[in-house]
Order: structure tokens, then C-alpha cells, then sequence
């Protein structure tokens, strides 16, 4: 098969605009997605890992109270 004459050949056609065509980052944009949703969830996801945080320390310092008290070592 000759696919040198014109319209002939098979060409992919890029989608990623030329450099100059791109757009330039806003420097003054707010921090976030353009998408509500994720914004919600994350807020939502990042007050439970916030909670879990406290609940970790919480558990830890529950432990070592515990641990002082069955041990006879003065609690802190």
C-alpha cells in the first residue's frame, strides 16, 4: 500500500495545545478544585483525619495511665 500521496496516510492529531496557546497558572488563585463536591468531601475527610489524630493521642495517653496504675509508677 502507498500512503505517500496526500491524504493518504494516516496522521494522529495531538490534543495538547501548542506552549504558547496553553493557559499560565494564576499565581492569585485560590487553593482548591474547580469541583464542589471533591471540595466538600475533602473538608470532610480531612475533620475526620483531624479527629482521628485526637483519638490516637487520646488512646495513647489512656494507655500509659492505665499501664501507671497497674504498675504502681507515678502517673504524669
Amino acid at each position: 500500500m502507498v500512503t505517500s500521496k496526500v491524504g493518504m496516510s494516516k496522521r494522529t492529531v495531538s490534543t495538547i495545545p501548542p506552549f504558547h496557546l496553553r493557559p499560565r497558572p494564576n499565581r492569585f488563585m485560590i487553593p482548591g478544585s474547580a469541583d464542589k463536591d471533591f471540595d466538600e468531601l475533602n473538608r470532610n475527610f480531612t475533620a475526620i483525619e483531624g479527629s482521628t489524630d485526637k483519638i490516637l493521642k487520646d488512646a495513647a495517653q489512656f494507655c500509659e495511665h492505665v499501664k501507671g496504675a497497674c504498675y504502681g509508677s507515678p502517673m504524669a
